[in-house]
Formats: structure tokens, C-alpha cells, sequence
């Protein structure tokens, strides 16, 4: 990242905390729009109102540009999922011959529902059937996409040399072509705003085709997906694009700091995301799967101290 940019950033972040006589604000990376964005929204909402500091969303260009930020504790919280976030610890791919040793599990917020979006009259209707179609390809500023569009050919037992690429560099312009014409195919959350978006403003809707649940569809696609899984969504209000119960693919959305935050900053962050599970649900469809009782869930990676001192405190603590 951009020195220039980081300072300015943090500097902005510094600015907004002596507005308050007494109340001190710490930084949560999230991305610009999208699911990321309306997460760390929520959770700022919630933690500001209870915590007794402010805590504000700074985007940056992907999830990844905010792995290494976090590590070095140039940001206190950060949003991101967890196979980005086991990779990014792991050291192998997005983060292939780099450790980030320094990262630490939060909560685990969310489990993120998501597939592809096809229009409602296509003739697309499984992953198979993206042989030959066209298919946003690179995502240079966003290598979750692509690792993510990896792994949905590798789910049909196709690659990305059965279809026809489409370069994109941000992720959004996989949405921008696809609601274009120029992609026949789009990722997307199941209950996002841009789902939404694209059910409203293209001409009949638009639909999401199941994953192939078979072991050795499953084996393929989790290779290059860790920590991805997959699950039946029933459609509902919200859900545009779940026309029939529809199997999905779900990777656990997370909240994650650095090793240096302090204990007490998480130990109130978490606090206030324990206690306050309806105003989670009460902030739209994404939430809506939304339970303190995930919090703590065991993902393979250490919590903060802060993090666990809570929970146990609240009895949430089952290891």
C-alpha cells in the first residue's frame, strides 16, 4: 500500500477521535461496497453504540491489501473470511511464501452464502454448463475472485481453459459486464445488495444454479477453496435470485485483529457484538443467518486473548 496513502488514512482515523472529548476511535478495514462493506458497517454501528468508542470502516481496494496492514497493526480490526484468512496465516495461496503470524480470530460473524448468477432465462442451469460460456477472468485487484472462480470450474470439472475469459481487473466489473451482457455469469452473495441490484435491473431476473454436491465435485472445488462448504438455501424474502431451494457454496465471514490490539479494545469490541444479536438481525438480509452462538467457533486459527476472555466469561467458550 501507498505510504502516502496509509498515512493520510491514519491520520484521518486520529482526526475523527479527538472529535469527542472522551471517545477514542480504532479503524476496521472493510472494502468499498459489496458484502465486506456492509458488514463492517453493521458491526461499527453496533460496537460505537455499546463499546464506549468509536469504531469507523476504512475501505481499501480487496480483502487481501488488508492482511498485511492488519499484521503489522496499522489497523486494530479488519473483515474477511476464512479461507482468505487461513491462507493469509498459512502462508500458501493468495499468501503463497508469506506467514502473516500476527493475525487474530475476532468472531466469527457470518456464514456467507454465495454462487453464481446466471440470467433467468439462460441455459446455463449447473456448473457444467459454463463450458464454452464467457466468464470474468483476473481480477488482479481482487485475487479472492479469482481464486473463488478457480474453484467453481473446478466444482463442474471444467478450468478456465474450457471458457471464454473475459478480463476484469476489479471484481465489480464482473457485475458491471455481466449486467452488460458481455459475461453470461456473475459471482455474488446470496442476500447482497448487488444481487439485488442485478434482479431488479435486468430485463427478467436473474437466478443462481446449484454446485455439484458430489464427493469428488466437493474434493475439486475445496483444493483450491479451504475452508469453503456447501449447503441448500431455501428462498425467502430477501433472497433474490433463490428461486427453488438451491445448493450454495458458504465460507464463515469473520471479524480479525492484530496480535498488538489491545486486549481491552477487543474485549469491549466483542462484548458489544455478544450482547446485541438483534440489531445485527435488524440490519438486513445478510445478517439473517446472523448468531453470538458462532462467535467463538473453532476455525484452526488462535483468538486474541481480549476475544477469549470474554467468552469465557460468558460461558461461550467450548474447547
Amino acid at each position: 500500500m501507498n505510504r502516502f496513502k496509509l498515512f493520510s488514512i491514519l491520520a484521518a482515523v486520529a482526526l475523527a477521535g479527538t472529535m469527542g472529548a472522551h471517545a477514542q476511535t480504532v479503524a476496521i478495514g472493510a472494502t468499498k461496497g459489496g458484502a465486506v462493506n456492509q458488514m463492517a458497517t453493521a458491526i461499527s454501528k453496533v460496537v460505537s453504540s455499546h463499546a464506549g468508542f468509536q469504531l469507523r470502516p476504512i475501505p481499501m481496494a480487496s480483502t487481501q491489501a488488508l492482511v498485511p496492514v492488519v499484521n503489522k497493526g496499522e489497523f486494530e480490526f479488519a473483515m474477511g473470511n476464512m479461507m482468505q484468512l487461513s491462507m493469509a496465516v498459512a502462508g500458501t495461496g493468495m499468501s503463497e511464501g508469506t506467514k502473516y503470524e500476527n493475525l487474530r480470530m475476532v468472531a466469527t460473524m457470518i456464514p456467507f452464502r454465495w454462487g453464481i448468477a446466471v440470467r433467468a432465462d439462460s441455459d446455463i442451469h449447473t456448473i457444467a454448463d459454463m463450458k464454452g460460456k464467457r466468464v470474468p477472468h483476473g481480477h488482479d485487484a481482487g485475487p479472492l475472485f479469482h481464486f473463488l472462480y478457480v474453484g467453481i470450474l473446478a466444482n463442474g470439472g471444467l478450468t478456465y481453459d474450457d471458457v471464454e475469459r473475459v478480463p476484469v481487473v476489479l471484481f465489480r466489473e464482473g457485475w458491471n459486464a455481466f449486467k452488460q451482457g458481455k459475461v453470461d455469469v456473475a459471482l455474488t452473495g446470496v442476500g447482497s445488495g448487488i444481487m439485488k441490484e442485478m434482479n431488479a435491473t435486468i430485463s427478467g431476473g436473474v437466478r443462481f444454479i446449484p454446485f455439484d454436491d458430489s464427493p469428488d465435485a466437493r474434493d475439486r472445488m475445496l483444493q483450491q477453496t479451504p475452508k469453503t462448504y456447501l449447503t441448500v438455501v431455501e428462498p425467502g424474502p430477501g433472497l433474490d435470485g433463490v428461486v427453488a431451494p438451491t445448493k450454495l457454496a458458504v465460507y464463515d465471514y469473520c471479524m480479525y485483529a492484530s496480535a498488538a490490539t489491545p486486549e481491552d479494545t477487543i474485549y469491549k469490541a466483542v462484548k458489544a457484538i455478544y450482547e446485541h444479536e438483534s440489531e445485527f438481525k435488524e440490519s438486513g438480509a445478510l445478517f439473517r443467518t446472523y448468531s453470538t452462538a458462532n462467535l467463538s467457533r473453532e476455525q484452526g486459527i488462535p483468538y486474541h486473548p481480549g476475544a477469549e476472555k470474554y467468552y469465557r466469561e460468558a460461558g461461550a467458550w467450548n474447547r
